[in-house]
């Protein structure tokens, strides 16, 4: 069975070093790699990857449209994106968005014209839990 790798990315200097400690025997090994780096200008190959994941992270992207336009310049044909993002109610939102000044949430309508725009097809959510909404694209 051929051995995986996976690739992470934050834009923080501290999340980087913290997971670099924590999954020090991995990247020794060379089965993980952590990089800094922004979704607006991800640090990878184009069609390097079959799955790319973002959890609790979209909503602080800046630009979506260049950072979804990114994850799928390095998406191998037919592979998947999938994320959390987002909030079930418009109030909710509003009140995240209070609370959180960089976090900046859209309606699930609109995120999915931006993954189409940016290439993907086969758009799916699913709620999870009281908040969030999972989204599922393929490239």
């Amino acid at each position: 069975m051929p051995r995986r790798k996976s690739f992470g990315i934050d834009i923080a200097e501290d999340s980087v070093a913290y997971s670099r400690r924590k999954n020090r025997c991995a990247i020794e090994s060379g089965r993980c790699f952590v990089e800094q780096g922004s979704a607006d200008a991800l640090p990878f190959e184009a069609t390097m990857f079959d799955v790319v994941t973002a959890y609790e992270t979209v909503y602080f992207w800046p630009d979506l449209p260049r950072a979804f336009a990114e994850v799928a310049r390095v998406l191998k044909p037919g592979g998947t994106f999938t994320f959390s993002y987002g909030l079930k109610t418009d109030a909710a939102m509003r009140y995240w968005e209070e609370q959180v000044k960089a976090m900046h949430l859209l309606p699930t309508e609109e995120i999915t014209v931006l993954l189409t725009t940016a290439g993907f097809i086969n758009i799916q959510t699913a709620t999870k839990g009281a908040a969030s909404i999972n989204f599922r694209a393929v490239r």
